[in-house]
């Protein structure tokens, strides 16, 4: 009876310093995300921000969309630039959209570049670490290079920010 007391109490010790394993986006505290687009032919909504701060119960967003800077007198209406509250709610649910990313995806299509076309980042994290993600025109090819979750978080992060997708990630003369 001694000896099963031991064993049964030795076998729950080890049971209990195994824990689930957790992704780095998921154990990370992300009380920062950033969102930032470029489209390198575009005038209006040339580059993009999308800032979200965490701080307690409440979420600052920041969203800021500016023209191309050598047209930026001409285009200056176009601008937008302003902040609001969301839920945390609402924060975590951008979030669970960026903890779906894969990263092996994202590598697996590092050898894609170009000359003209979109740059789509996401840089999420605290004050000490952070995970950024850089994608070169996510919108093409996007099922074949395997980048669906990441072009649904950046719809999700726009859309959170109260901008409208069809706008911002439109191509050129479309």
């Amino acid at each position: 009876m001694n000896r099963i007391s031991f064993f049964s109490t030795l076998i729950i010790l080890i049971v209990s310093q195994f824990k689930p394993q957790q992704s780095f986006a998921q154990s990370l505290s992300t009380t920062q995300l950033k969102f930032t687009f470029i489209h390198y032919l575009r005038i209006p909504d040339h580059y993009v921000t999308v800032v979200f701060k965490k701080e307690k119960d409440s979420v600052n967003v920041h969203a800021q969309s500016l023209p191309m800077a050598k047209a930026e007198a001409k285009w200056a209406a176009t601008k937008k630039d302003y902040s609001f509250n969301i839920s945390k709610a609402e924060y975590d649910q951008v979030i669970l959209s960026i903890q779906k990313i894969s990263a092996w995806a994202i590598i697996g299509g590092a050898d894609f570049t170009g000359y003209d076309g979109t740059s789509w980042q996401i840089e999420f994290g605290n004050s000490d670490n952070a995970v950024k993600y850089s994608v070169w025109s996510a919108d093409y090819q996007t099922e074949a290079r395997q980048l669906q979750s990441f072009v649904n978080a950046c719809i999700l992060i726009i859309q959170t920010a109260k901008l409208d997708p069809k706008e911002i990630f439109k191509q050129k003369g479309s």
